[in-house]
């Protein structure tokens, strides 16, 4: 059987901004795990659930977020740009390949 499963990418600059006052429109619970690779890639895996109430959004069905995220503007010595993209290309394929095998691992029949 086939499955279809949404994946995006996006790229972004995240920019600091003051608070902001507009109602609440949309309710998000998240799980989050995050872990740091050589100081240089933050991966962030979170399960998330969301709605318009706050019961729909506890209720509803789990979708899933894997952020990957440069986080070494500290090292001594900044990597070239080349390496950089090669690298963090190669994180996001071994997210992809991992999930793929997750997708077509055979379930195994309670006991």
């Amino acid at each position: 059987a086939s499955e279809e499963h949404a994946v995006r990418f996006a790229v972004a600059e995240e920019m600091p901004c003051g608070e902001d006052e507009s109602p609440v429109q949309m309710f998000r619970f998240k799980q989050r795990i995050t872990f740091v690779r050589k100081n240089m890639f933050s991966f962030e895996l979170t399960r998330i659930r969301d709605g318009p109430t706050e019961q729909m959004a506890r209720s509803g069905p789990i979708t899933h977020e894997i952020e990957l995220e440069f986080c070494g503007q500290r090292l001594p010595h900044m990597p070239n740009p080349e390496y950089l993209t090669d690298s963090m290309l190669m994180k996001v394929k071994d997210v992809v390949v991992i999930l793929m095998q997750a997708v077509s691992a055979p379930t195994s029949a309670p006991a």
